[in-house]
This record gives structure tokens, sequence and C-alpha cells, in this order.
């Protein structure tokens, strides 16, 4: 079938009720009988007990089965059925595999996985697993294919492109796990950024850029006073840019800044906790929104499983098995990256008599080679050749020309390795905090509360113990005085339970005195959300779901008020009717938050932008020529920026400005000439949904049936309420363990993949606003799924 015929079919169908998914079996056609099965039992291949699955309202199912091992191949046959497409995507996109579905533009993104490995890296990591583990993955695989295979037709992703959905593996299942380690981990490439700036600016120049000490850092341990830690201002006999001879800035470049409030957006989340004692009801309290990019279908999948003596419900990460985020009434937990520093670049030199040598220490080894072969679909297949040491795979070269190999806790097995399903089990904070210890996958900051009111945190994951050097740029290891030393000892994991105060949060900042995080990393997020989370959380004595809920929607801007007073100072004297006086009147008007309804917040966030942008080009305008690719935005600390502004040093005033003042009325004139007629606009105005189906690039046409719908967004990449347009919480979740029933929960999109499900975007709207929705699912609708043992010959209808 054509594309365009199969779409054309699609759009007929776009008027379909809800009764479309009852009606199945009575309209058989290629897109309607991709939609899951509603009722009904299927035999499935290695049930020991039947399995019974019910949905709520939303579509979210309840799966009950006589044994966790049954429970998980319930989970796999659910999530085949709504979600089969994304799963296969993420397995391609980790494993390198994208190109044989969708053609060259998935080269680029195989070259880099195949080149990491990660399909390598699964089938070993698997191999790490004791027996009893490897069963429950291969279970929750037997369960995906059944659920493919009972689909009466493939998800219409596949109509599109006229493929056929190949079958699942368990390593496909690793593959996909692994898959967040990219999302999570990006550190290596800022090496790059600070190679080039400590070999071309002072030293005393590049630690005041890129302390990772912020004053307003609000670390979960407290620490000494850290003046002595918070490097000077550097002087005038270092870098003096009003000297003859300094490169005014570009105020153009600096200046052009219409996607730069939405490009500060990295993978991050919230979490906090209130013990029993913090809350009105005396039960512990978990809230948690990861701050992913969104699509459609959604990135989590919500549900809950059951089996004797147990009961988790949350959301699971779809292609990979058991629940990540919940509450099984005993306990509830959630995570945050880390923003540790778990990636290194290993300087890789040659022999200059043989290049399929390089030094280590005592001497050469040979380079390990293997051949990778990427299908590509209507094109010819490319070959790859990976280049591997002992310290990883050549993966980049720096500015000198060196070449680079990855060192990586992601690229090592046993580091690597899932141990996700003894969490469940768990029946107190304190023996979740001894089981995150152990869990592996990318490195997170762990929050949980417990039944009887108790709350902890720890960092999961390997910490990385190096040995002679920072981290922060390429390092060369070969004469065997720096590197890796293995992990970091279990007693410089940081573990918290308990605190004093009742509460516990974490933003991805640096929740840990400096002397001890800076074991564990660097590249700290701003404190700005942390800041603002503690400030709400000690403002209240005692708090409910509601009032926890009513956190995660605060956009207090209050960091962008330097930037309005120095808004305001600069436009003074500006004509009423100007576009500077015009702008003026919008700084204002600004009700200190990044609300949908708030004018002048997108004024006022580009003016701050622009500030950093100058002052970081003048800084650093000799690693520009240097390295054309060089950008130190995100790289550079906002604390390094408000310091400046508070001393205003004249020696670090780039030219061609005369004096501070005439910096922020200049920046002020041309920020508010380039939003002319837009400087009175709400802020959702601006700041829109933007939560796209992969299908949608390929068939524009369509977008309104297969994207979310465009509407105004609260919140901000810098605010507790993370929301920019492609990006925000991927879902949020505040719940206690004792007090399930009270539990709230939104996410964007709905449960189901299927375009033509009527829970497809049934949970888009309360998402946007985030209205409280129950956490637990609701009362079954219509039929249940049994899935029943393969008995005396019966097969998987």
């Amino acid at each position: 079938m054509k594309r365009s015929v199969a779409l054309s079919i699609l759009l007929s169908s776009a008027a379909a009720s809800a009764e479309v998914a009852s009606a199945r079996q009575e309209t058989p056609n290629a897109l309607t009988a991709s939609l899951p099965r509603s009722s009904g039992e299927v035999h499935v291949e290695g049930l020991a007990a039947p399995v019974e699955i019910t949905r709520d309202a939303l579509g979210c199912p309840t799966i009950r089965a006589a044994s966790k091992r049954d429970v998980l191949i319930g989970q796999g046959y659910v999530l085949a059925q709504d979600r089969y497409f994304q799963m296969d995507l993420a397995r391609r996109l980790a494993g390198g595999t994208l190109a044989e579905l969708i053609g060259p533009p998935g080269v680029q993104n195989d070259l880099q996985r195949r080149r990491e490995g990660f399909a390598h890296i699964a089938a070993a990591m698997l191999d790490t697993l004791p027996p009893a583990e490897r069963d429950l993955w291969d279970a929750f695989t037997l369960g995906i294919n059944a659920g493919l295979r009972d689909l009466a037709a493939p998800p219409p992703e596949y109509t599109f492109l006229q493929q056929t959905p190949a079958p699942w593996t368990t390593v496909d299942s690793a593959v996909t796990a692994l898959g967040l380690y990219p999302v999570l981990h990006r550190t290596a490439d800022a090496e790059l950024v600070i190679q080039t700036m400590r070999r071309t600016l002072p030293a005393a120049l590049v630690d005041f850029l890129i302390t990772p000490v912020d004053r307003m850092d609000v670390p979960l341990i407290a620490e000494p006073d850290l003046s002595a830690v918070i490097p000077p201002i550097p002087g005038a006999d270092l870098i003096d840019l009003r000297a003859a001879g300094s490169a005014p800035v570009d105020l153009h470049a600096a200046c052009d800044i219409a996607a730069d409030w939405m490009s500060g957006a990295v993978p991050g989340s919230n979490n906090w906790a209130v013990a029993g004692s913090r809350s009105v009801h005396g039960g512990a309290i978990l809230c948690n929104d990861p701050h992913l990019p969104l699509t459609a279908p959604g990135v989590w999948y919500r549900m809950r499983l059951e089996w004797p003596g147990n009961a988790v419900t949350g959301v699971a990460f779809p292609g990979t098995p058991d629940i990540v985020i919940g509450s099984t009434g005993s306990i509830a937990w959630g995570f945050t990256n880390t923003t540790g520093d778990f990636q290194d670049y290993v300087i890789v030199t040659r022999d200059e008599n043989d290049s399929s040598r390089y030094r280590v220490p005592g001497g050469w080894e040979s380079i390990r080679t293997r051949k990778e072969s990427i299908p590509v679909r209507g094109a010819a297949a490319q070959e790859l050749w990976v280049e591997e040491t002992r310290w990883g795979p050549i993966t980049a070269t720096d500015s000198l020309g060196h070449e680079l190999a990855l060192h990586w806790t992601a690229l090592d097995p046993a580091l690597a390795a899932f141990r996700i399903f003894e969490l469940t089990e768990a029946r107190t904070a304190a023996q979740a905090l001894e089981i995150f210890a152990r869990t592996g996958g990318p490195s997170q900051n762990a929050l949980v509360a417990d039944s009887e009111g108790h709350i902890g945190w720890t960092i999961t994951g390997a910490l990385p113990a190096r040995r002679g050097f920072d981290g922060l740029e390429p390092a060369d290891w070969s004469t065997g005085e720096i590197g890796w030393e293995g992990t970091l000892p279990e007693s410089d994991r940081p573990r918290v339970i308990d605190p004093p105060s009742g509460v516990l949060w974490t933003a991805n900042n640096r929740t840990l005195p400096w002397s001890w995080a800076r074991k564990i990393g660097w590249h700290w997020d701003g404190p700005e959300r942390a800041q603002r989370i503690a400030e709400r959380l000690t403002a209240k004595e005692k708090f409910s779901e509601e009032d926890l809920l009513d956190i995660q929607r605060d956009a207090a801007a209050e960091p962008f008020e330097i930037a309005r007073t120095l808004f305001l100072k600069a436009s003074e004297s500006a004509a009423a009717d100007s576009d500077l006086g015009l702008a003026r009147a919008a700084a204002q008007a600004w009700d200190g938050a990044a609300n949908e309804d708030s004018v002048g917040f997108a004024l006022v966030q580009r003016y701050a932008t622009s500030l950093y942008r100058t002052l970081l080009r003048g800084w650093t305008a000799p690693c520009k020529k240097v390295d054309p690719r060089f950008d130190a935005f995100r790289i550079v600390t906002t604390d390094a920026v408000r310091r400046a502004l508070e001393a205003r040093p004249m020696h670090l005033l780039p030219q061609p400005f005369e004096s501070y003042e005439a910096m922020f009325r200049t920046l002020a004139e041309r920020v508010a000439a380039e939003m002319k007629g837009a400087v009175q606009r709400r802020w959702g105005e601006e700041n829109r949904v933007l939560i796209q189906h992969p299908a949608s690039a390929i068939a524009p046409s369509f977008r309104q049936m297969l994207d979310m719908p465009d509407a105004p967004l609260a919140g901000h990449w810098s605010v507790v309420r993370v929301a920019v347009p492609g990006f925000g919480a991927s879902m949020r979740m505040v719940v206690s363990p004792s007090h399930e029933a009270l539990g709230l929960f939104n996410m964007p999109a709905g449960q189901s993949g299927h375009p033509l499900s009527p829970n497809y975007r049934d949970g888009q709207e309360s998402w946007r606003v985030a209205a409280p929705a129950p956490f637990l699912p609701g009362p079954a609708v219509g039929a249940s799924v049994r899935l029943l043992p393969i008995v005396d010959g019966d097969r998987d209808r």
C-alpha cells in the first residue's frame, strides 16, 4: 500500500468514535484491527497460571497474576498491545538499527550507537544476571511477543512505512534500558569545551567561569563556609578586555537569542519528600516530575501490577520490565538525574610505526576492531569498522586532533546492569536505600518514602573512582599515573534518612558538600529550582498532596528579577511610546512568574540571556578562534555572571561598551527592537505545547491527528514548573504509600500509542494545566482480558 493511501485511510478514520475499540472484531481493516484487544482469552507461552487484565476509563491496566513472573508476562503483553511501535523505535535508537526502518535519516544515529556497542553491552549485561533475574527478563519478552501476535494487524505506523514489525528479544529489552544512558549522561562533550578554555584562557579565569559552587546552593548535607572554595574574580593582570587590541563583542551574535530561552533545557527532574511528621495525615509523601523530551505517545506507561502479597502502581518505561517510579503501599520512590560525571575522554596515542597499536602503561597494545554492518532501508548497507581500546571505543576527536576513546560506566556490562526487581519487595525506606545502592543503571538521585512515615535519599549506580585527574577535559592515561580505579567505596555513596527538617529534595543540583560532591561530578545544574523547592517546603509546617502538587505547579521566576531591575534602570529615560518605552511597561507589568498569563516574562528572560551571552562571548572570545565549534553556553555558571554584574569590574567589560550602564542600555534597546510588537504578549502565546508523534515528520498534513493539540504552557526550563516546547514534566506524581487513594498523578498524551484510540490524548489537558487526577487506577471499564497457560496443545490465538 502506498504511503499516501495509508495516510488517507488513517485520516478518513479519524472521526471514529470511542466505540471503534469495541468494534474491533466487526471492523477488521488494517487500522482499526491494530487496536488492542478489549476482551476475551488468549493462550500465552510460558504462563504458569492465568493472568487477568482490566482497564479503567483512561486505559490504565491492572494486571493480576499468581506470581511476579506471570505478572511480567502480562505487562509485556499489554505494552506490546498499546506501544509496540514506540518500543521498536526505542530499541532501534539505542541499538543502532534505526536506518533499517526509516532509511538514510537514521544513519547518523546508528553510526554513533554502533561505535558505543550497546547491543553487545546489552547481551553481556544479561549474562551477568543471576538465572532467576534473567528468567524474569525472558518472561517479559514472552509477553511482548504474545501481545504483538495477538494484534489483528500491525500498529498503524508500520502501514505508513510499509514495514512488518520484527519480534522482540530479551536483548532488545536490555538495549532499550541502556538507551537511557545517552539521555542522562552527557558530560563527555563538555570536556571538549573545557579543554579549549584551559588551553586558551588564563587558569584563574577558567576557574572563575566553571566553578561548580554557587552561592545559592542548597545541598542536602550541610557544608562549612564556602568562601575559600569560591574563586575570586580574576584581576586585570590576567584578563583586560579594555586593553588595546581586544576585539569588540559581536552584538548581533550575542543578541541573536530567538531560541536560547529554550536551549537551556537538559534532561533533569524534581523530586522531594516530606516525612509523616510534616504531612496533614501523618504519612510520608513522595513527589516526582521527571523532565525529558516529550513525544506522542508519552515517555511513560501507567499501570498497576498485583501478585500475592504485592501491589505496585506507577509508570513503566515501554520496552523494559517492572515499574520504574511508583508506590507499593509500603514504599513510594522517584528519581532525578544526578548530573554527575560518569564519562571521560581518554587521549589515544598511536604508534608512529604501526597505527594498529596505541600506547598503554608499560608499552603498546593492539587496537581491537569489529565490523558493523548497518542496513539502510532503500539504500546500500553501510559498513563501519569500530576501533576499541582497553578504555573504550574511539568515538571522537578533539580540537588538537587527538583521537579520543570514550570511557563510560554504560560500556561496562557489570556496572551498567539493571538490577531492578528487588525494589518492589522493599517494605521500608531503609531497605529501599540498601537496594538502590545495587540497582545499577544510570546514576540517579533516588528519594523514598515509606508507610511508617520515614523518608530517605541516596545516589544509585556506579560512581567512578578517579585517580590523579579531575575528569574535566580529555586526558592521557597511557602513563598509568591517572585513570579510574574501579568505583568509589560504598562509604562514599551518600545516604540521608529522616533528616531533622522532615523534608528532602533534589533538582539536579549539587546535593553534597563540595569536598564530597567533587568525587561524583562537577557539572551540576543551577540551584534555582532546588532553592525554590526548599523555600516552599519551609513555608508550611504540614502538607497535603494538593499542597505538594501546587509546588510542582510553581512557576515563580525569581532569578530573573536581577535582569528586570537592570532593564528598568536602563530604560528610565525611554519615551513611553518608543519600542524601549513599551518594553519597559511590559517589564513593569511582569508578575514575577512564568505563568501562561504573565506579561513581560518573554522580554525579561531574553534580556537576561542577552546579558549572559554578551559577557560570555567577551570573556571567551579567544576560544572561538581556536575552535570554531566552541560554545560555552550552559558550561559557564550563572553565578559567575551574577558576580560580575554585582562587582562590575571594568577589565571584564567587553568592548565596545564604555560602561556597564552603556551595555545595559544597548542590550535593552536591542531586545526591545527584536521583540517589537510582542512585548505585551502573554507568556503562553510564546511558550506552547510541542508534543509530536514521530510519524508526523513524514506526514505533516496529519499532524493535527498525530500530535498533541497546540496550546499555551506555563513554565520555563529554569523554574520548578519546567515546561518549554517539546520538553518538560514527562509525568507528575504525588503519593503517600500509606494513603495511596489520596495520591495525584498526570502525564501528557495518554496511555495508548494508537491515534484512533480514545486513550491516545485523553490525559493531555490535565497534564497541561497540572490538574489533580487520581494516582490509583479508576474502576474497571468493560470486560477483562484473560491470558491462559498453554495446556495440552493449546496455541496462542
